[in-house]
């Protein structure tokens, strides 16, 4: 564990720029139709590398510049990025964390926690979104006659 306080200006600074890299150059970053997500290899190594904090606050950071440039639910990047920085910085003591193979198996599960989480989203609101509509349109129609019948009848 590397045990002095990072410049979190030059940690932001590194995770805008490949941010920005991920957005101007997608086609040239796919591997055999595969994205990469460099974000999330940044959060891995700065939890992994770092304390827990310092990987949470990345987290926070990666995952709030996903959420600006995204169209999924605001929000939702910055809890699962900065729960993994958190993760992986709480667990970097019980792990041998310079193995190839722990980071990489470290990545597959942290990008196979963000699809089920994207999934869960998707699911929820597909099944929730129509239940609160009808509550909405019930609730719109019970105000409107009820402010016709106060207003022409009482």
């Amino acid at each position: 564990m590397i045990t002095e306080k990072p410049n979190f200006f030059y940690i932001f600074l590194i995770i805008f720029i490949t941010l920005l890299a991920e957005l101007i150059f997608p086609t040239k970053l796919y591997i055999k139709n595969a994205e990469p997500n460099l974000i999330l290899t940044l959060v891995i190594f700065f939890g992994l590398f770092y304390t827990p904090q310092v990987g949470f606050e990345t987290g926070i950071f990666a995952g709030f510049l996903k959420d600006m440039v995204g169209i999924r639910y605001f929000g939702i990047n910055i809890l699962i990025y900065g729960f993994l920085g958190f993760f992986f910085g709480f667990i970097q003591d019980k792990i041998f964390r310079e193995n190839f193979l722990t980071q990489f198996t470290a990545a597959f599960t942290a990008s196979y926690f963000i699809s089920k989480a994207d999934l869960s989203c998707a699911f929820y609101s597909a099944a929730v979104a129509p239940f609160f509509i009808y509550i909405l349109r019930v609730s719109c129609r019970h105000i409107l006659l009820s402010d016709i019948v106060q207003k022409y009848f009482l």
